[in-house]
């Protein structure tokens, strides 16, 4: 009774808690990216920090939202998701102007790959190739941040 009295639905909940976890996601994200270390460093940090919230929020509920069918749920994932994207492309066109990632590479592109990342980690057929979410999560962050570094960043 008590959870009908404070949501309307199931999906008013899970939209309450994918709020606060993405606003605790973004908070953490800044600490890391205001830091004074140099990029690739912090880069690492947000791959440990990514590969640590795999682990706390476990497999089957990363499953259950971005696998869901339900459109409800589909439209507050990519609300969310649109907006962490925008931050981390806005940190890496500063990135770029300070040499540290790859000069050549359109901010418009790396956002394209990172919707492919995005769409592979809802591939049943793809996430199958490793042993948990944890693993195929930190594959695909490996596969993409150390692709755009620049030179000076190795």
């Amino acid at each position: 009774m008590t959870f009908y009295r404070t949501y309307s639905s199931k999906i008013e909940l899970v939209e309450q808690v994918l709020f606060i976890l993405t606003e605790q996601g973004i908070a953490k994200y800044h600490q890391i990216m205001s830091a004074d270390e140099p990029f690739d460093q912090r880069i690492k940090a947000m791959i440990e920090t990514k590969k640590r919230d795999v682990e706390i929020f476990g497999e089957e509920l990363i499953k259950d939202i971005y696998l869901s069918d339900n459109e409800q749920l589909k439209a507050i994932v990519e609300k969310y998701r649109s907006q962490s994207l925008q931050i981390l492309i806005d940190d890496l066109r500063k990135a770029q102007k300070d040499g540290w990632v790859r000069p050549e590479l359109k901010p418009e592109f790396m956002l394209k790959m990172l919707n492919v990342i995005y769409l592979k980690m809802t591939d049943p057929v793809f996430t199958a190739l490793f042993k948990d979410m944890k693993e195929a999560t930190e594959e695909l962050t490996n596969f993409f941040f150390y692709g755009i570094l620049s030179q000076r960043s190795q």
